[in-house]
């Protein structure tokens, strides 16, 4: 049964009343910036729809799957009905008051008011047309839908960000993910309005998984189909994705080529051409480059004193030796070097009086 609702027909009913913890407060809040979506109400309600099928706060679901994970896996087991049942109802409580006492901890914070759209508020009080979701019964486990709903936000808030970025994309993600499956190019659009077709490969992180990313093959013109080339694309940075009809198979050729040239890029640097860089670092640039490993470019050779040689994108080493300053300096390609000249020179100005 959904949480009852006294007075459908008034649409002041769709208020919600929420107390956040600080953390949850200050994650949504970031994420909100991060994800260039600025209404609080807009947002709450896109995370509690992606999340609240998959959220352990979504207590009577858990122990529904819970329960037939279990039934599957007793049905193997030669022995009594009565004692299967037996066994399965005390996993399925401990899970419960497991469960009960997550939803327990969370602490209180910052309040403030939001309104349910149509969805969520047709959900949590029983009244959804739509038929494929599964019925919301979490008033057994809730005193009203405001502490279920500061549940399922309290569990977002504490997943990893790349967790996070997941479910607020939910659905250009499953639009990849089936296209993947059903082996069909892509059309997007980046936010810089370039447009691609894609033939998508899989979705990865970067070594330290802080962002997602969309890899496989592309072309931006629908002319040079057969000019494809490498690429991944920051899932957060799409403006479209769309599935089409044509063929996005990918062979086993293309696909050993991808990972071969990840492992040796990086997801992030699978666009360009690789460049022999060479570096000269100070001592203590050679203790940053063996301590530091974000972004880092494979070295491929060290020259004396202190030299060392990349086969990397220029973009590659721009992003990952730009920070380290006076203790890196690039000496071959020209072009890179008068780059980290300019920029270096820029960031000086702006503290000259």
């Amino acid at each position: 049964m959904a949480f009852h609702n006294n007075h459908a027909d008034r649409v002041g009913d769709q208020k919600q009343h929420l107390n956040l913890s600080v953390y949850a407060y200050d994650v949504i809040h970031s994420d909100m910036l991060l994800f260039d979506n600025q209404k609080i109400t807009n947002f709450l309600n896109l995370i509690f729809d992606h999340y609240r099928l998959d959220a352990e706060a979504s207590i009577s679901l858990v122990l529904g799957r819970y329960r037939s994970e279990l039934d599957d896996i007793f049905s193997k087991i030669k022995t009594e009905d009565k004692t299967k049942k037996a066994i399965i109802d005390t996993f399925v409580e401990r899970k419960k008051n497991m469960l009960i006492n997550k939803a327990a901890q969370y602490e209180k914070g910052n309040y403030f008011k939001f309104y349910l759209n149509k969805k969520n508020f047709e959900y949590l009080t029983g009244d959804k047309s739509d038929c494929d979701e599964p019925d919301c019964n979490e008033n057994d486990y809730y005193k009203n839908c405001g502490q279920y709903i500061k549940s399922v936000i309290e569990e977002y808030a504490r997943l990893p960000y790349v967790e996070r970025e997941r479910i607020y994309y939910k659905e250009r993600i499953s639009i990849i993910e089936k296209a993947i499956k059903e082996k069909k190019q892509l059309h997007i659009i980046t936010g810089s309005k370039k447009i691609y077709y894609v033939y998508p490969y899989k979705i990865l992180q970067d070594p330290l998984a802080t962002t997602n990313y969309l890899v496989g093959f592309s072309y931006s013109d629908i002319r040079s189909k057969e000019q494809k080339i490498p690429c991944s694309f920051k899932i957060a940075a799409l403006q479209t994705v769309k599935m089409k009809t044509d063929n996005g198979k990918i062979t086993a050729k293309e696909e050993a080529f991808l990972e071969q040239k990840i492992e040796r890029r990086g997801v992030q640097f699978m666009v360009g051409e690789e460049t022999r860089i060479r570096i000269r670092l100070t001592e203590a640039g050679v203790y940053r480059y063996n301590r530091y490993i974000h972004l880092r470019p494979a070295v491929s050779e060290i020259q004396e004193p202190n030299i060392y040689v990349f086969n990397c994108t220029e973009t590659q080493a721009q992003f990952y030796f730009f920070k380290f300053g006076a203790d890196a300096e690039v000496l071959e390609p020209e072009r890179l070097r008068k780059h980290f000249q300019e920029m270096y020179r820029d960031a000086a100005n702006l503290y000259h009086s």
